[in-house]
């Protein structure tokens, strides 16, 4: 066999190799791209409810008059970030929501100490919206409009 020839059929053969490689290669590195990127917007998902939690429960457990600036960032994938109650399976608690049509595991759920009964919360200005949040707690003693404790959570700048 020449040198030359044996030269020609390697550069083919290593030519074909190499687009086969890449035709492969490509499509898994844009869907694990996808994926990290999914996951990446889940986690950040996750801190910002552990976040708003965390400052429930110190607010919480230090009782009435305890006060507690936070920050968190809600990600752009976020599609909602609600407290909300929960009363199922012995559960009596408020919990932290947090969900995206985006991830595949598409709601997050982060548990508080507060219980959900006689524990009024007042968080109706709370936004949702992505992006930085600067928001204040505050365990609130009775007054007019609450016979019991309440908790008031607002957003400030």
């Amino acid at each position: 066999m020449n040198r030359g020839q044996f030269s020609i059929e390697f550069i083919a053969v290593l030519s074909l190799f190499l687009i086969l490689l890449t035709s492969i290669a490509i499509p898994m590195f844009e869907s694990s791209s996808s994926d990290a990127g999914k996951l990446s917007g889940l986690a950040r998902g996750r801190a910002a409810a552990t976040s708003l939690a965390g400052g429930l429960n110190n607010v919480y457990g230090s009782g009435v008059g305890a006060k507690q600036t936070i920050r968190y960032s809600i990600p752009s994938d976020v599609t909602g970030f609600t407290l909300e109650n929960l009363r199922q399976d012995g559960e009596n608690s408020v919990i932290v929501k947090v969900w995206s049509d985006e991830w595949d595991d598409n709601v997050i759920t982060v548990n508080t100490i507060l219980p959900c009964d006689n524990l009024p919360i007042d968080a109706d200005n709370l936004d949702n919206a992505a992006g930085e949040h600067l928001v204040f707690i505050e365990f609130e003693p009775p007054n007019g409009e609450y016979s019991d404790p309440w908790i008031r959570i607002w957003e400030g700048e």
